[in-house]
């Protein structure tokens, strides 16, 4: 599996996002908001390019686990079969791990 996997993102996942952003947004200056998507991003395309480079999930082990940062997760589930890797959640590490 290598970079002609396709990434999905999930309705919850796209959630986590818009929210995130919303929260950067009010919180933050624009320039933590730029930092965030560009490490958004760069492991975004870690994932798409080596999909098992991350471990996978002691709570929920057919998910992967990549820190983003001391807040947020993304967790992930690969689909060999079809070269398909989905972005199941952008998670609060602070939050129970039983929600994901």
């Amino acid at each position: 599996m290598a970079s002609d996997v396709t990434l999905f993102w999930s309705e919850k996942a796209i959630r986590d996002l818009e929210n995130i952003l919303e929260y950067l947004k009010s919180e933050w200056t624009t320039k933590e908001v730029n930092q965030f998507r560009t490490s958004l991003k760069y492991r975004l395309n870690l994932i798409k390019n080596y999909p098992k480079l991350f471990s996978p999930s002691t709570a929920k082990p057919n998910l992967r686990r990549s820190v983003l940062s001391k807040q947020t997760s993304i967790y992930y589930h690969i689909n060999s079969q079809d070269q398909r890797v989905t972005i199941v959640r952008l998670f609060d590490n602070r939050m129970d791990i039983g929600k994901l």
